[in-house]
Formats: C-alpha cells, structure tokens, sequence
C-alpha cells in the first residue's frame, strides 16, 4: 500500500484486513491469541507509517473493527463480543485529540448484558475524515 501511495497513481482509498480475531478464550494482556493479534496490527502500522517517510503527514491511517468486546474478561480467560469499539487515526490528523465522545469506561456506560454502550457512529467518523481537505484521502485499515 505505501508503494502504491508513493508511486502518486491517485489512489484516493484502500481497504485491508487482518482476520483472526474471532476468539474468546486466553487473550492475554501480554501474550495470548488477542494480544498477538494487536502486535500484529501494531507492527502492521509502524512498518506502514515508517515506509511512508515524509508522505505519512498526507495521509490519515484508519484502524478499526466491525465489532467489539466486553469489559469484562469471560470464565476462559477471554472477552465476549460487545457493543463498543475504537477507532484510531494516525498520519494526517491533528494529534492528541479524542474525536466524537469519550464516556468513559464507568458502570454507568455499561447495560445490562455487560457491553460498552457505543456514543459514535463510524459512520459519521469515516465521513469526518472524508470530508476533510486531505491531499490524500484516508487508507482504511479494517481489523
């Protein structure tokens, strides 16, 4: 992807994805399926970003994922799905801000089958980065 963005043939808008994810048991903070999956993605941007060199402040990097996960860890040592996920932004954004609402992680922003209650609509995130004045549109990183 970095090659095609330096090479300036116009690409505008990218999509990839890392699968794997799907799984509930033995996550690990440090170590685990869940954390081994996060370096992955986390290597995935560094190499990207750095590949990218001085282009890296026109183009804004989206990581995201379809689906989100429980606060609360489950009797496997793992997270169940849930409502409420993060989007992160990287590249050519204004850094140190928090977009769209931040409840926080209180028991009041959880309902009653132990799921995060989403605020944001990717939707509406996506389209913000859209509608910005970007030389080069956002590459999305789906995860």
């Amino acid at each position: 992807m970095a090659s095609l963005l330096k090479s300036d043939l116009g690409l505008e808008i990218a999509s990839l994805e890392e699968t794997g994810w799907d799984n509930h048991a033995a996550q690990g903070a440090d170590t685990g399926i869940h954390a081994n999956q996060l370096k992955k993605v986390a290597e995935a941007v560094d190499a990207f970003m750095t590949d990218l060199g001085e282009l890296s402040d026109k183009v804004t990097l989206i990581v995201m994922t379809e689906f989100g996960r429980r606060l609360e860890e489950n009797a496997s040592l793992g997270t169940d799905h849930g409502r409420a996920s993060v989007m992160m932004a990287l590249g050519a954004v204004p850094g140190g801000k928090i977009y769209g609402k931040w409840p926080g992680l209180g028991e009041d922003q959880v309902d009653k089958v132990g799921d995060l209650k989403p605020v944001n609509d990717y939707r509406t995130m996506l389209n913000f980065f859209l509608e910005s004045k970007m030389p080069v549109l956002p590459s999305i990183w789906k995860a």
